[in-house]
């Protein structure tokens, strides 16, 4: 296997109708979205299918191209534009903010002077620390782009500050959930409720006191490549990137299980498996993830057929990975193929 598609395996891929949730308010203005596609490679229809999955750099491109076409960081969701380099500007002024208080202001009152669409708030509850954000549509189109990445960029910011990542203790969205959202665990862990009140994520209260320190050069480190702030976990020498990349390494040869695993890492399996859920992921969820890439980058080579890919993936036999197939994507990978062109 080639170097560029085992670096794509080393990341996990993400559903690819993710990317029509951010094209909504382009579509909507009328902007050349079917063109925007084609570049990449996708399409519409493409986007449409629950099954179809593109790797980050994928993701990452089309929103770069999108911030291009519509001069807005925030692609036409609000009712004026955002500059492309407001973020970069916001964090070089979070410098200065000593605890969550204070750098909840510094971003309302930056994007403040922007918009009036969306801000922040915090709250106090329970023993617990609320980061709500409010979000006032100006289009007839989904916001669920707008108010994760609002949600994520105010616990990745904090982290980041802190020196670590926040333990979410649980995340609300006003919005119903969906087929792809299941991945959402990936950013915001396991504990997600839909159709609620308020967009809000929990954190512990003690979170309410830590002191918070930030230089330029540390700015800079996290603005070198923005993807890791919204798309990756914040350290990229994650426990579950470890796993992974340990379970890639030896695909060739057999399926690593727990145990041998955790040997390798200098851990218990229960230690492992603590770590693993401590990051809203499990053993099995990476093994499994890491299958299904490796699936569907095989599927991509019309000189696999499905039997050559069931078998290097060890599948006792070729009905027994169909049937994963099917779990992963919802369609069988003869469908799936089709789907590619």
């Amino acid at each position: 296997m080639n170097r560029t598609l085992t670096d794509r395996l080393l990341l996990p891929t993400i559903p690819a109708a993710f990317l029509g949730d951010v094209l909504h308010a382009a579509d909507f203005r009328g902007l050349d979205v079917d063109g925007l596609l084609e570049a990449n490679d996708l399409s519409r229809a493409r986007l449409s299918l629950p099954g179809l999955r593109v790797s980050v750099d994928r993701y990452s491109q089309v929103l770069r191209q999108l911030g291009q076409v519509t001069d807005d960081a925030f692609f036409g969701f609000l009712s004026r534009p955002v500059p492309l380099n407001a973020l970069e500007v916001c964090c070089y002024g979070m410098v200065g903010c000593r605890n969550l208080d204070e750098l909840i202001g510094h971003v309302n009152d930056f994007y403040g002077l922007f918009s009036d669409d969306f801000y922040w708030t915090l709250e106090r509850h329970a023993g617990n620390v609320l980061i709500t954000a409010h979000v006032h549509p100006v289009l007839p189109v989904d916001y669920r782009f707008v108010i994760q990445s609002l949600l994520l960029m105010s616990i990745r910011l904090f982290g980041w500050l802190l020196g670590e990542d926040a333990a979410i203790k649980g995340v609300r969205f006003s919005f119903a959930k969906n087929a792809t959202d299941d991945s959402l665990s990936y950013l915001f862990g396991n504990r997600i409720d839909f159709g609620c009140e308020a967009n809000t994520v929990r954190l512990d209260g003690a979170y309410a006191k830590a002191t918070l320190s930030c230089t330029r050069d540390q700015i800079a480190l996290l603005l070198k490549s923005k993807r890791h702030l919204f798309l990756l976990n914040r350290h990229k020498n994650s426990l579950a990137e470890q796993v992974r990349c340990l379970l890639l390494l030896g695909k060739n040869q057999t399926w690593l299980d727990a145990v041998a695993v955790s040997k390798q890492l200098k851990l218990t399996p229960n230690q492992l498996w603590r770590k693993l859920k401590r990051e809203g992921t499990s053993f099995l969820e990476i093994r499994d993830a890491v299958k299904r890439d490796w699936a569907l980058a095989l599927l991509e080579d019309p000189a696999n057929t499905v039997e050559m890919v069931s078998d290097r993936l060890r599948y006792c036999d070729v009905s027994a990975f169909r049937k994963a197939f099917r779990k992963w994507t919802g369609m069988q990978p003869v469908r799936y193929r089709r789907t590619l062109g």
